[in-house]
């Protein structure tokens, strides 16, 4: 019984040290004119946030880990160059979350542009304060609302995006850092996404 006090302190230590090997990075203020959603803002707050059919969904919170914390970090968001009709001539940003109703969820929003110069992510830079119509030939979205009975994941959806920030500047042969935000809204009637807003820090990590 002497050793438990010590054995108690130990273990608390223990625990702190790899709380403090983790770092939330997302900062959510919330819209006082759209509740549940996060402001449109461009200060790297790492959040994109929306409404489906009228329903506040969220992105995941970009969770930071250390080299001592257990798994990986994971973001928010994932820009990946896909070959759809040609080697690497789509971004795709990727968006996981949930409804903000909802505990847990495993949803996916992905918005697809059209890389003006094939194979290149710097060529998204020419984006920057342009607003893009996703006619499923500039790009379009794709969701995976799980559970939903209208869900239609391989659908192309047409839209709208507009790049307040778009900057992404090169740190070596795929090595990429930079930031984006904006605004976006899908035109389908079936999973209707409206009043779109995101904000991110990009990080190599992030962007491949």
């Amino acid at each position: 019984m002497k050793n438990f006090p010590i054995q108690l302190i130990t273990q608390t230590i223990v625990v702190l040290f790899f709380l403090s090997c983790t770092k939330v990075d997302t900062t959510f203020y919330e819209d006082k004119y759209n509740n549940k959603l996060s402001i449109f803002s461009n200060k790297g707050y790492n959040i994109m946030s929306c409404k489906i059919d009228n329903e506040p969904w969220l992105t995941e919170e970009r969770i930071l880990k250390g080299n001592f914390a257990l798994g990986p970090s994971t973001y928010e968001v994932y820009i990946r160059k896909e070959g759809l009709f040609a080697v690497g001539d789509y971004a795709n940003f990727s968006w996981p979350g949930k409804y903000a109703k909802s505990a847990i969820g495993s949803d996916n929003i992905n918005m697809y542009i059209k890389l003006p110069q094939a194979n290149s992510l710097l060529s998204l830079n020419q984006f920057n304060k342009k607003r893009i119509a996703l006619d499923t030939i500039n790009g379009f979205f794709r969701t995976l609302i799980v559970g939903s009975p209208s869900q239609t994941y391989y659908s192309k959806k047409t839209g709208i995006v507009f790049f307040e920030t778009l900057q992404i500047d090169s740190l070596g042969p795929n090595n990429f850092r930079g930031k984006i935000s904006g605004l976006f809204e899908t035109s389908d009637t079936i999973l209707k996404i409206t009043k779109g807003r995101f904000d991110h820090e990009i990080v190599p990590e992030i962007i491949k």
